[in-house]
């Protein structure tokens, strides 16, 4: 009986250390060999900013794009993949006027994969995030968004997504550049830190080769800075692999379209104008092929979709009363300067016709030029154009300053500002500068506004008031 029990328990620790040696073993997943080729072809969109509707020769719209991407599903269910890389609601009355929930309904129809998050789904704050995020039939990613000086993660974000197509399982790690709280409210962003990613990636990669037993890891990071993801493109000690196999970028609104040791990197501008692709061929759970490449949705998705025309049509009655209001027409072009000039013009008039909410006038008027989205072509100007250059919920601002900050102001607003006189002291001795809360808070952390009076008014309806006001007949800078 001893010499029996003996032998089971030499058997039970045999047992153990080969199957610990074979779990220690360089290869993703001790998976069984796999001799067949599949490729599969990843789609992305970046910064799509709301660009619903199809305009003729200028936007694609999402029905025509949803087309495109679905006529693919349809012909190859087991080998396509469809991602966002950030920034997908901000940007157009469609979307602006129900938060993003038009956009999500879409992409549900589309059938998305995943969406990484992007600095301006922050802009309405957390509840509308997670308002899109619980009809969301996919995950919505971030791996280094945590809340101010914690390692605890908003609760509506995942750090990465794994998923099946046909036999090869895919995982998708969501990142957002270092550091871009800047490029959102600073009274939203100051809750959280927004951490250099790549530790995080690395450390999500060799989960998913070697816990979660994947064949291929993607990065979709809104972060156009490709150069900070060099790292990722070496191998891994612990999986034997690269940590990345493939690229999507966004953020910058740039065009890219290139491979970086091997892995392949692209981003497709913004609003909709490029589908960024990558296909990937895998064998026996290992990357041996890829392609990447942009394409043209202008050119090459003509259809819309009849299911996702009849999401559209859900939201078009009151998207409709507010977009297609005329406020103004103008004969000429008018270019993103001329547009910031434009606003910079309607605060002042704003603030200093409106005295009873403002402590004092002001001489000088700011926005910034990132601010200013788009342009308008001659014609009539109806409040969704407006709307389209101007989609950011930002509040007027009068802000008081020394000579120093007055000096900052000017240097931040550069061209997209207005000057009415040479600015000159208040009663308090102080200057007093016309602007809007986005741009008010980055001086905040220069410490330079001494204080200040936010409006309600939101700064496109200022724009609005400017222009009836005046009753302008041809919109510029010279008529408000």
């Amino acid at each position: 009986m001893r010499s029996f029990n003996f032998i089971k328990s030499l058997f039970i620790v045999l047992s153990l250390v080969f199957v610990s040696s074979c779990n220690n073993a360089n290869t993703p997943g001790n998976l069984e060999p796999n001799d067949k080729e599949t490729t599969i072809d990843f789609y992305a969109l970046n910064d799509f900013h709301g660009a619903v509707e199809y305009q003729a020769g200028k936007q694609t719209g999402l029905s025509r794009i949803g087309k495109y991407l679905l006529d693919i599903k349809e012909k190859k269910p087991d080998t396509t993949v469809i991602l966002s890389s950030g920034d997908m609601f901000q940007g157009s009355v469609d979307s602006n006027l129900n938060h993003g929930a038009l956009v999500t309904d879409m992409m549900i129809a589309i059938g998305f994969d995943s969406m990484t998050i992007g600095n301006h789904e922050f802009d309405w704050g957390e509840e509308a995030i997670r308002n899109n995020q619980k009809n969301m039939k996919f995950p919505l990613l971030a791996c280094n968004i945590f809340y101010k000086g914690t390692d605890t993660s908003p609760d509506y974000l995942r750090p990465y997504t794994t998923f099946m197509k046909g036999d090869i399982k895919i995982g998708v790690i969501g990142a957002v550049q270092a550091g871009i709280g800047t490029s959102i409210l600073r009274s939203i962003s100051d809750k959280f830190d927004f951490v250099s990613p790549n530790k995080y990636i690395q450390k999500y990669s060799d989960i998913l080769f070697k816990n979660e037993n994947c064949d291929a890891v993607v990065l979709s990071t809104h972060d156009g800075n490709y150069s900070s993801y060099k790292a990722l493109t070496e191998n891994s000690s612990v999986s034997g692999r690269k940590y990345i196999d493939g690229l999507f970028l966004g953020h910058d609104h740039q065009l890219y379209n290139d491979v970086e040791n091997g892995v392949p990197y692209v981003e497709g501008y913004s609003n909709g104008k490029m589908i960024s692709h990558i296909a990937l061929t895998i064998k026996n759970h290992k990357v041996i092929d890829y392609s990447n490449d942009v394409i043209s949705t202008i050119e090459k998705c003509y259809e819309p979709a009849d299911s996702l025309e009849a999401i559209y049509a859900k939201y078009l009655p009151e998207i409709d009363k507010i977009k297609n209001t005329v406020v103004g027409k103008t004969t000429t072009y008018l270019s993103k300067t001329t547009l910031g000039q434009i606003a910079s013009k309607s605060i002042h008039y704003y603030i200093n016709k409106h005295t009873d909410e403002f402590d004092f006038r002001v001489d000088f008027a700011g926005v910034n030029a990132g601010g200013v989205r788009s342009t308008i072509a001659a014609g009539n100007v109806t409040y969704g154009m407006i709307f389209q250059v101007f989609p950011f919920d930002n509040n007027v601002v009068c802000a008081d300053v020394d000579a120093y900050g007055l000096s900052l102001y000017q240097s931040y607003a550069g061209n997209y500002s207005y000057t009415g006189q040479q600015p000159t002291l208040g009663s308090d001795n102080l200057y007093h500068v016309g602007t809007i809360n986005y741009v008010s808070e980055i001086m905040d952390a220069q410490n330079i506004n001494v204080s200040r009076v936010y409006s309600p008014a939101i700064l496109r309806d200022v724009i609005c008031e400017a222009i009836a006001a005046n009753n302008i007949e041809e919109i510029s800078p010279y008529s408000i």
